[in-house]
């Protein structure tokens, strides 16, 4: 027999001299249940305890977390790219972001939040969602996601003669509403007393106010005009597509390179540039002007060089302007 067997045996004897335990009384019993189910609270509590404070400071992380992404947010919006300075023309612009202000050359990103102040005689061209948009001086305008704000100043939007359903609109908001396009040349102006004037050269834009939302459309000849006074009262009244009211926009042109385009595709441009309507004497002059092309220095040229380029290189046929409403192509005499 080995010592594991002879160890079995003495325990099995030990036990059967002890014979069988007496019950535990029944009211030791509850006590001892109590004390157990005590006991196993204290180390429940504890332990969800243990969990509330895990939780709890997961939860913190996680808000941390989410503060510096709200702390961030500001910059990483405004790495958003919404426009972009094509030109600068007649003076100093600056750029304003928070505290820093940093001039404006041509190249330079306009990020969302950002705020663009031209010069007192400053002018300013920029691309913004496929659309030409121009500041007159001294104006500041700040720019969000999906508008631009024009805080003083003036500001010209032309969206183009292609411009496609579905695209970004262009929306211009000032103290007393906002002005969209439907396809259209239109300009924006705050005064000193927030008092607003708007003007749609071509096409139509929208108008909302608190109060009412209205289109206005310019006719073939004329522009329509649009004042709004402090207490939100709509004047309108017609002006001219060409002359003073809009000598500074064609002065901010940023201006096209000629080179290689048709006499038609140039003088299709200046006339929008100057707000007159493109007009031929007769369909052979209209031929010349499409089957020729012109030959300058490869640089941009705003509507006016362009135009005295056009009539130093052509000789069979003139351009007429002086009548104010459209661009007139005819024999030269």
């Amino acid at each position: 027999m080995n010592s594991a067997d002879s160890e079995e045996e003495r325990l099995q004897a030990l036990l059967a001299e002890a014979g069988r335990r007496p019950q535990l009384p029944e009211a030791k019993k509850k006590a001892w249940e109590a004390l157990f189910r005590r006991e196993l609270g204290t180390i429940v509590t504890a332990r969800r305890q243990r969990r509330r404070t895990f939780y709890a400071a997961t939860a913190a992380v996680m808000v941390g977390v989410a503060g510096v992404l709200l702390l961030l947010g500001p910059p990483l919006q405004q790495s958003i790219v919404v426009a972009e300075i094509v030109s600068a023309v007649h003076g100093n612009q600056t750029f304003r972001n928070g505290a820093k202000i940093a001039p404006l050359i041509e190249g330079s990103k306009v990020h969302v939040g950002q705020t663009v102040r031209t010069a007192a005689q400053g002018t300013l061209a920029l691309a913004y969602r496929n659309a030409d948009v121009r500041l007159h001086t001294d104006t500041t305008v700040r720019f969000d996601a999906a508008r631009i704000e024009l805080i003083k100043g003036s500001i010209y939007v032309d969206t183009g003669t292609d411009h496609q359903h579905g695209a970004l609109p262009v929306i211009i908001t000032t103290p007393l509403g906002s002005f969209s396009h439907l396809g259209t040349q239109f300009m924006v102006a705050v005064d000193d007393a927030h008092e607003v004037m708007a003007a749609v050269r071509e096409g139509s834009i929208i108008l909302r106010t608190q109060h009412v939302q209205q289109n206005f459309t310019a006719s073939q000849d004329m522009a329509q005009l649009i004042r709004i006074s402090g207490s939100g009262a709509i004047e309108t009244e017609q002006a001219e597509r060409h002359g003073q009211l809009w000598a500074w926009v064609v002065a901010s042109s940023p201006g096209r390179v000629i080179d290689g385009l048709s006499a038609h595709e140039v003088l299709g441009w200046i006339a929008r540039e100057l707000g007159l309507r493109l007009a031929y004497a007769n369909k052979e002059v209209r031929q010349v002007a499409t089957e020729n092309s012109m030959h300058a220095p490869n640089i941009p040229v705003g509507p006016r060089q362009a135009l005295s380029q056009v009539r130093a290189t052509f000789e069979s046929f003139q351009v007429d302007d002086s009548a104010g409403v459209e661009l007139l192509v005819s024999p030269r005499d």
